[in-house]
């Protein structure tokens, strides 16, 4: 072997041209992978927290029935609760909010403002006014109100106005109750805007005559793996008797649209070494019809066909192992460099892109992935060998017979 490395190795540097041309194709490739890999798990994770710090959270728990027909009734008992910490626990109440010059539907969700600053970014959003004063679960000692900016202009309120809450309550009674606006929101979705307003949990559970929460709202805890807390999770679910559904299964298309872009990266990732490959293969077939006399030398002294084929195979592994060392190189310095400074997205998106209702920046920081890395390294050594394999066998079934009427 030590010396078929040998030969290898001499084989490479003897048309040294040959091969620094491959090798800066096949580096092109790799680095093109690691780094669109990077930018497609970038906007991917862009969109998973969109959509997970603005309202929805990564995993939601509720009753089975609240899941399927969104009834008010359908609301958590105070056993289902126990087992349960570090989320931020919600009702939703369909009402109507009024002024004196106008009316819109929306949903009231009642919320503990700390807890609700565990899983979601609303207070960050609070442009006018202030965010909901943390109170108890069960207190409601101020009613305060909590709403879009789109919706006080059409109700033509402000800060310190009072505005009407109305709505059929869990036990079928008309809820009503005056609420004080205290502060006024405004997010990257105007269709979330439109129709939710929030307050305390106390206050909205006192409107609607609701006992418990409707959802329980969790985010993923740091340095936490999504699999074994998914998981765990789950587990207390089925145990307390309720329904456990992650950000995937609560916005399916936003799910779709984070499948379907990793789809079309590994498609165009496969396409990009599959024309590399072809590139090898013709490479490699040029390199054995111009060595044909050296081969048939080789077969005329005993070398077998099994050394002529490693030999081969280790010239193309060579050949990868300079593309791939050179191309992760590449690859990462530029996942880095888009990483500091982001990579912009208007050329390719125009000036505004959104998933579903929540608008995303236009500009992408990646970060650098070992995953990705050892993803393209394993497909680049993957091709390149089954691309070596044919030229390798051409060239083992050489005799000296032959190679002696090919000159």
């Amino acid at each position: 072997m030590y010396l078929l490395t040998r030969f290898a190795f001499r084989n490479l540097l003897r048309n040294w041209r040959r091969t620094l041309f491959t090798v800066c194709s096949l580096s092109m490739g790799v680095a093109l992978s690691i780094w669109t890999d990077n930018i497609t798990k970038g906007r991917a994770d862009d969109i998973v927290e969109a959509v997970t710090s603005a309202y929805v959270g990564h995993y939601q728990v509720s009753t089975a029935e609240y899941r399927k027909d969104e009834l008010i009734q359908d609301y958590m008992n105070e056993a289902q609760l126990q087992s349960f910490s570090g989320m931020s626990p919600r009702i939703h109440f369909p009402s109507l909010l009024s002024s004196g010059e106008n009316s819109m539907p929306i949903v009231l969700d009642g919320i503990d403002p700390q807890a609700e600053n565990l899983v979601t970014n609303l207070s960050s959003k609070t442009v006018q006014g202030e965010y909901l004063a943390p109170t108890s679960l069960a207190e409601c000692s101020e009613r305060q109100i909590l709403i879009s900016k789109e919706n006080a202009e059409k109700l033509n309120v402000g800060l310190g106005d009072k505005v009407v809450v109305m709505g059929q309550a869990a036990d079928g009674s008309l809820g009503n109750d005056l609420f004080r606006v205290r502060g006024i929101y405004q997010t990257e979705s105007k269709a979330f805007d439109k129709h939710m307003a929030f307050a305390n949990y106390g206050c909205v559970a006192a409107l609607g005559q609701i006992q418990g929460p409707h959802e329980l709202v969790f985010g993923l805890p740091a340095g936490v793996e999504d699999k074994v807390f998914e998981k765990e999770m789950a587990a207390k679910a089925a145990a307390a008797g309720l329904k456990f559904t992650s950000w995937k299964e609560s916005v399916p298309q936003l799910y779709s649209i984070v499948r379907f872009s990793r789809a079309i990266h590994n498609a165009i990732n496969f396409i990009l070494f599959l024309v590399i490959s072809v590139g090898i293969v013709n490479v490699m077939m040029m390199n054995v019809f111009e060595r044909t006399r050296e081969f048939g030398v080789m077969a005329a002294l005993g070398t077998g066909s099994k050394q002529v084929v490693s030999l081969v195979l280790l010239e193309t592994f060579g050949i990868a192992l300079l593309g791939l060392t050179v191309g992760a190189a590449i690859g990462s310095a530029m996942v880095t460099y888009h990483h500091i400074f982001g990579f912009d997205l208007h050329m390719f998106l125009g000036d505004q892109y959104s998933a579903g209702q929540f608008s995303l920046s236009m500009t992408v920081f990646p970060e650098l992935s070992l995953v990705s890395i050892l993803r393209s390294s394993l497909i680049t050594i993957a091709f390149m060998l089954v691309a070596g394999l044919y030229p390798a066998w051409r060239a083992s079934k050489l005799t000296p017979i032959e190679a002696m009427r090919s000159l």
